[in-house]
């Protein structure tokens, strides 16, 4: 998938969350292509289920008491003007009994409960009728993260083998998030979702070897190059940012840092700040190192693997970073196979 199927995948996801079901299907691969068919195979399914379970109609019966009409005459005195006559006439409405009103109401709640029953089973038959011409309503598994991920021939364990995500669809859904929540526009205007999904698939066809991470960010400075957005105020967040997708090896590590402790405003991601931590540690980082060392040996965001997490940890102690105490807490965990491979191998 290109890069910008990637972020309209990724950010359309993130924006229409809490819609319509989203669908997907696997042997179409153009998108415009698949756009279309999903319209076709809809507006057919939605016919279908209709037809196939027509919804009832909510009856009001009214009252049997109905009403009464009524005529009479009098007579009156009066000392000024002495008796007089008169004659009356009206109409009189009678009021249901309780009875009559809590069985209009039972009939009432029977009917609309037809109306959701009849509404729920719409639902299934259009669930049916899609998965019949071949879409799924659960997104389909993608295929594995380049070989950057991969292990390596020589049995040797390295940073590279660390898969933070298990498909390249969850990467890029979280990365859209990420997004969003440092430039917040995208959360609250239409106009620049739209402008941006458009300059994402430019930036893409442009450089085609980008990154998600710098797609988006290239996008997003073009959008504001232009006056499409309007340029918002730097803070350390935003920076550091910056830094990080330009593979600043320190600004990676302090992103991982950030996601694991709250700071800079960032959410508790366990991922995100192993796939920070992950960038920086291919760099060498010591931070990054540790923070990799840490996530592997816990089990926290992938395999619990003491072996290699606490290799990683020493590496990161060889390069500056305080691991003296952590590594004797992990050693007080490890069982004894486990710390000589983890001796041996490092």
């Amino acid at each position: 998938m290109r890069g910008y199927q990637v972020v309209a995948v990724a950010l359309s996801a993130i924006w229409l969350g809490g819609c319509a079901s989203q669908w997907y299907r696997g042997d179409i691969r153009d998108a415009e292509a698949k756009r279309r068919q999903l319209v076709v195979d809809r507006g057919y399914c939605e016919a279908a289920a209709h037809g196939s379970v027509p919804m009832p109609q909510i009856a009001y019966s009214g009252s049997n008491s109905g009403s009464a009409q009524f005529h009479m005459s009098g007579q009156s005195f009066n000392a000024y003007s002495g008796t007089t006559f008169a004659n009356y006439s009206g109409t009189i409405t009678s009021t249901p009994s309780a009875a009559e009103s809590f069985t209009q109401g039972m009939m009432e709640g029977a009917a609309l409960g037809s109306v959701l029953a009849a509404r729920k089973a719409q639902k299934a038959a259009f669930r049916a009728c899609m998965y019949a011409k071949g879409w799924s309503d659960e997104p389909l598994p993608e295929p594995s993260l380049p070989s950057a991920n991969r292990h390596l021939d020589n049995g040797r364990f390295t940073v590279a083998d660390i898969q933070v995500y298990e498909s390249n669809q969850a990467r890029w859904y979280d990365e859209g998030k990420e997004l969003i929540r440092i430039f917040p526009v995208y959360q609250t205007s239409d106009r620049a979702r739209e402008a941006f999904s458009e300059e994402a698939r430019q930036v893409a066809r442009q450089y085609p070897d980008a990154s998600n991470l710098e797609i988006m960010l290239t996008a997003h400075d073009t959008l504001v190059d232009m006056g499409v957005l309007q340029p918002a105020s730097p803070t350390p967040l935003t920076h550091l940012y910056r830094r990080a997708i330009g593979g600043d090896a320190n600004a990676q590590a302090e992103l991982g840092l950030g996601y694991s402790t709250g700071e800079y405003g960032l959410p508790i991601n366990d991922r995100r700040s192993l796939s920070w931590s992950r960038m920086a540690a291919l760099q060498g980082h010591p931070g990054g190192l540790f923070g990799c060392g840490l996530y592997l040996f816990w089990g926290k965001g992938v395999p619990v693997d003491r072996i290699h997490g606490y290799q990683l940890v020493a590496r990161a102690g060889g390069r500056g970073a305080e691991a003296t105490d952590v590594l004797r807490g992990f050693e007080q965990r490890m069982s004894r196979e486990e710390l000589r491979a983890a001796r041996d191998g490092d």
